[in-house]
């Protein structure tokens, strides 16, 4: 199709429409995973979000679905994006991986391959929107002595003083939560910061009853003094107030190397239950008990319908979840 370059609103829209999309959309084609069945599909919209964690925050973040959570709340259907994609911008080197696994939402059974995706800052992920997904652990900054030192110590209980103020307080639920000076504030690249694109073949918010600000796929806030964020990504762009087009390299103008990710098997490992002996002259070995807080599945029970149910726990659902759901899957893959 010939089309006209799109006149960039913001920042963001120039990042996405200038280069994360058509990476996505040559990932496609280069792949052929436009198959009989969708192949008339096209990306039609997206939805970004940002996360940013210190260094020392290093337990990664929760095994999970990207999914339409408005229609989720709405109809209790499980959809997911076209594609998922993850833009690294700093940290990378001190960052814990990425992992993606195999298994989709009302997989019968448990992921049976995994790739781990070691960041890099100004590096782009892309997998499928329907894969279970999260961000393993990482070391941080606690030196080998410091830690060799925590775990001798304390007869085997935990030592809080030689954790990570950050992971301290999200262990111990205290409400001075972010209040701990770190040096991570004085290093900007000492910050894992990523920035997360769904891109979707069908309207999201067409299907939504209400959309809120800063909700799910919700509309971007006004350019105000209370957002003020959305003001800096407008500056030198036409609804910034200045009519003249910013200049900003495109995808053709940089080497860009694509490899792909590699891969590992098995992913799951199970482990013997807790509450009943291994021998009989053992003692039930006390249960493993994570604080929800820090718990990001990757000790779980009843997997995989686990990883499905989580998806509704935290939300108000007007119909229950149906079987159903599986059948819409399929349809959409």
């Amino acid at each position: 199709k010939n089309k006209e370059p799109p006149s960039h609103e913001n920042l963001i829209y120039e990042i996405i429409e200038g280069h994360l999309r058509p990476l996505v959309e040559a990932h496609i084609a280069k792949h052929n995973h436009q198959s009989s069945e969708n192949q008339n599909l096209e990306i039609c919209g997206y939805e970004w979000w940002v996360h940013t964690r210190p260094r020392g925050a290093n337990l990664g973040h929760n095994l999970h679905f990207d999914t339409d959570e408005a229609l989720l709340s709405q109809q209790a259907k499980v959809t997911h994006p076209w594609y998922s994609s993850v833009l690294y911008l700093t940290g990378g080197s001190h960052a814990g991986p990425t992992l993606v696994l195999d298994q989709i939402p009302h997989a019968t059974k448990v992921a049976s391959r995994g790739w781990s995706n070691t960041p890099q800052n100004n590096s782009f992920l892309i997998f499928p929107g329907n894969m279970l997904h999260g961000v393993l652990p990482c070391r941080g900054d606690v030196d080998n002595d410091e830690r060799a030192q925590a775990a001798a110590s304390g007869d085997g209980e935990r030592n809080c003083d030689s954790l990570p103020p950050q992971i301290q307080d999200l262990w111990e639920g205290s409400e001075t939560q972010g209040t701990h000076k770190t040096k991570t504030e004085e290093d900007p690249d000492a910050h894992r910061l990523t920035f997360m694109v769904g891109f979707w073949c069908r309207r999201v918010p067409d299907q939504m009853k209400e959309q809120k600000l800063y909700g799910p796929c919700g509309a971007l806030p006004p350019a105000t003094d209370e957002h003020s964020w959305v003001q800096d990504i407008q500056k030198g762009y036409p609804s910034g107030g200045n009519q003249s087009q910013k200049s900003v390299p495109t995808n053709s103008q940089y080497l860009l190397v694509a490899h792909t990710v590699p891969s590992m098997s098995p992913v799951w490992q199970d482990i013997a239950r807790t509450d009943t002996p291994i021998d009989a002259a053992d003692e039930p070995a006390p249960a493993l008990e994570i604080p929800h807080a820090i718990d990001h599945r990757f000790f779980v029970n009843g997997a995989p319908d686990c990883f499905t149910a989580s998806l509704f726990e935290d939300i108000e659902c007007s119909v229950k979840p149906s079987d159903n759901n599986e059948d819409a899957d399929k349809k959409r893959e």
